[in-house]
């Protein structure tokens, strides 16, 4: 690489180390991000390229581009690098910085524009909210099943913006709703919660004082009930929720915080739920990134799937554990990138739908909103006869709930 001097600004690479906590210069440029990124089996972006333009202090050329903007924030780089550099972090703050310099993507602008203003990302007004709740209250009355927002109880769900928003997505909340309901669960649900503010953490475009008050709230919110877990079925409000808001409060919130893949675990090793009856089909599972890398649940799914046996095989994908590769739905990149997300998904239903064997697989479960939606997507582009389902959709039909 040859620049000008005038494009360097020494400055820029102590800024975002500090910024970011990562030492940027212990990158050895060996190339393990690179060969690691999803991003690059369908773009010519490179991680490593790009980190290498930040150790040249190149601000002018990062900042306005493009490239910090592509990431899905998958920690399969941070997984991999040799010298413990966290890339996501170092994007993260990158982004940041590009949007303190008004240099946003539109969609990340209105996306904290939406969750500031409407406490959803969506940008829904309350009489929308209350329609999208009325469509999964009924839904769940067809079946018998309530739906309590009680201001006390023992456990609080958290549906997250797209089970609770989404018709596509709603099917996860019900399935969690009818499992809560059937264990005789002490749960309800608080509407006065907001946007857990993820996708503001993950693009940077919220202050820390917008950050805090989000935090702030949706604590306050669920130490008033009572409740002693907050359970969702969302990896990335889980990861809000147990890994940020600690962080961003200064402290540990005075409940649990337990993703519903754990709960079932529980439940069924507790003997308050039934084993459901078997899923007479091969089956395979999608590791969300948040969820796996960023969160380690890795065990709870396949105790589960092949240990509990609710499938009658259970198969691993060509990629899978840690080397699942991402579907394209993280880092906020299908708002951004929409096409760079499909192919990313168009990838991954190709290594989903053959196994390390070679055999066609018809189903593929998952734990995430996001993915389930971006794998469905591409499978129908693609017209592949392959199933995408939620971990607790298959727990609630085969209990024959909904």
């Amino acid at each position: 690489m040859i620049f000008a001097k005038s494009e360097i600004d020494s400055s820029f690479i102590d800024q975002i180390s500090s910024l970011s906590g990562q030492n940027i210069r212990l990158c050895s440029q060996c190339s393990q991000c690179t060969s690691s990124c999803p991003i690059s089996y369908v773009d010519s972006f490179n991680i490593r390229k790009l980190i290498r333009e930040l150790q040249f202090g190149l601000k002018e050329k990062i900042l306005p581009g493009d490239d910090i903007w592509k990431c899905t924030m998958c920690y399969e780089c941070y997984d991999r690098c040799p010298n413990n550099v966290n890339i996501p972090k170092v994007i993260a703050t990158l982004r940041k910085l590009a949007i303190d310099e008004g240099l946003g993507p539109k969609a990340v602008l209105d996306a904290e524009k939406n969750i500031l203003e409407s406490a959803n990302v969506f940008n829904l007004d309350e009489e929308t909210r209350e329609l999208a709740l009325e469509d999964i209250k009924d839904r769940l009355a067809a079946k018998r099943i309530s739906f309590p927002t009680k201001p006390k109880a023992k456990v609080v769900y958290f549906p997250g913006c797209l089970s609770l928003y989404l018709n596509r997505a709603q099917e996860i909340a019900c399935s969690i709703i009818a499992i809560l309901n059937k264990v005789k669960e002490n749960w309800t649900f608080l509407e006065e919660l907001k946007c857990c503010g993820q996708p503001l953490i993950l693009t940077g475009a919220a202050s820390e004082d917008d950050l805090k008050k989000i935090a702030e709230w949706n604590v306050d919110q669920i130490e008033k009930s009572g409740a002693k877990r907050l359970v969702t079925g969302c990896p990335s409000c889980f990861q809000a929720f147990k890994e940020e808001y600690p962080k961003i409060l200064g402290r540990e919130p005075n409940f649990e915080v337990v993703h519903f893949i754990q709960l079932l675990n529980e439940y069924i090793n507790k003997r308050r739920l039934q084993r459901p009856r078997k899923l007479i089909e091969r089956v395979t599972y999608h590791d969300p990134c948040e969820l796996g890398r960023v969160c380690g649940i890795f065990d709870e799914p396949r105790e589960l799937l092949l240990r509990k046996k609710l499938v009658s095989r259970f198969v691993e994908s060509k990629e899978s554990l840690r080397n699942s590769r991402c579907c394209g739905a993280g880092g906020f990149l299908k708002s951004t990138h929409e096409k760079l997300s499909n192919d990313l998904a168009n990838e991954r239903i190709k290594t989903l739908i053959k196994t390390k064997t070679g055999q066609h697989v018809p189903v593929c479960i998952t734990a995430c909103p996001s993915c389930k939606l971006n794998l469905i997507d591409a499978a129908q582009r693609n017209n592949d006869e392959i199933k995408i389902m939620d971990i607790a959709e298959l727990v609630a039909q085969q209990l024959r709930l909904l």
